[in-house]
């Protein structure tokens, strides 16, 4: 089967965040059962490179819904572009494959926003926008380069456990929120702030 350049593209958004791909080059998509929207949603994409639906094993004592794509050149070429030692790896020229669409597949994989309510009044405060990416100050900075740069959206970054995450407050959060709200499931609008 021959992947298009958009099928392509869609196979690095859903590795980017929590896609695995395995050596034998599936990519696995693993979510709980809650995120069940999720996993559908993600396969209804995918559904051309996969022959099985959805469905839930016990992964580690707990239950896992998910599936897993067929294996294929490209996938496998992925695996080593985005694998490194030092874990997954995003380099320019990944980032800019990714669509509108990717992104959000990918903040409702990796994000996260946190709200402060004004008691008296009701009203939004402030926010926090946080994207676990996982990986090394230099490799989010490329990362915050590549969302200023195409988006107009400006990131700093956090230091995490073993390693750091992109964030942002309201002004920039707003503009990430209306960028990718068109492709956020219903069931992850809690993810992003709309008003």
């Amino acid at each position: 089967m021959k992947i298009l350049k958009k099928h392509r593209n869609l196979l690095i958004g859903v590795s980017i965040g929590d896609g695995y791909i395995n050596k034998n080059g599936y990519i696995d998509i693993w979510h709980s059962p809650k995120q069940k929207e999720l996993v559908d949603y993600k396969y209804n994409l995918l559904k051309p490179f996969c022959k099985i639906k959805p469905y839930t094993i016990m992964r580690g004592g707990f239950p896992s819904y998910g599936f897993r794509t067929q294996s294929f050149p490209f996938i496998k070429l992925l695996r080593r572009i985005l694998y490194k030692k030092q874990g997954k790896t995003l380099s320019r020229q990944i980032l800019n494959r990714l669509g509108v669409r990717e992104i959000a597949i990918w903040w409702m994989d990796d994000g996260s926003m946190s709200k402060k309510i004004n008691k008296n009044t009701g009203n939004l405060r402030a926010a926090v926008f946080t994207l676990c990416t996982c990986m090394s100050k230099s490799q989010n900075q490329i990362i915050i380069n590549w969302f200023k740069e195409k988006y107009d959206i400006k990131f700093g970054q956090r230091k995490m456990k073993n390693s750091y995450a992109l964030i942002c407050g309201t002004k920039e959060g707003r503009k990430l929120s209306k960028l990718l709200n068109p492709y956020i499931i219903s069931s992850m609008k809690y993810k992003i702030l709309i008003e």
